[in-house]
């Protein structure tokens, strides 16, 4: 569905005619979401932040001021390479969402 919502009834059509695929990409989302806002999702997330702004920060400008931050310092994207493990000692979160 576009963001403007001019292609809604498409879309609600699309998903009658094609039950058992919007049920499994609904699934599928429903399973991403709850990983992402999960505990280690949000710990990774907040890691990868902290990260990129100690980056940021370490490099010592010339001036010796610190540096300008702008919109696009605050802009993230990550991406999940797979499901966590059920084993809390097999991958650390920011192993499985690597943001930048």
């Amino acid at each position: 569905v576009s963001s403007s919502l001019h292609n809604l009834s498409e879309a609600v059509l699309w998903v009658r005619r094609n039950q058992p695929q919007a049920a499994a990409i609904a699934s599928r989302a429903h399973e991403l979401v709850s990983q992402l806002v999960s505990a280690w999702g949000l710990q990774a997330y907040a890691s990868a932040v902290l990260r990129g702004y100690a980056k940021i920060y370490a490099r010592q400008p010339a001036n010796g001021k610190p540096p300008r931050l702008t919109p696009r310092h605050a802009m993230v994207s990550c991406d999940l390479h797979r499901a966590p493990a059920t084993d809390p000692t097999a991958a650390a979160p920011e192993e499985l969402l690597t943001c930048g």
